[in-house]
């Protein structure tokens, strides 16, 4: 078993609940975290982007 961390762009609300609504269909897990500073710092770190001033 493995988890992966993926930091994805969507246009809308209506286009993230259809993603992870495929995800989902397709079997997978997903948590959503659309809300977490400290998931998108990590993702920014990892990937070596700097935050927004």
């Amino acid at each position: 078993m493995a988890h992966v961390l993926v930091g994805l762009t969507v246009a809308g609300n209506e286009d993230e609940h259809c993603l992870l609504e495929r995800i989902k269909k397709a079997g997978f897990a997903c948590t959503d975290f659309s809300d977490s500073d400290i998931a998108k710092e990590h993702l920014r770190h990892m990937i070596g982007v700097r935050p927004p001033k």
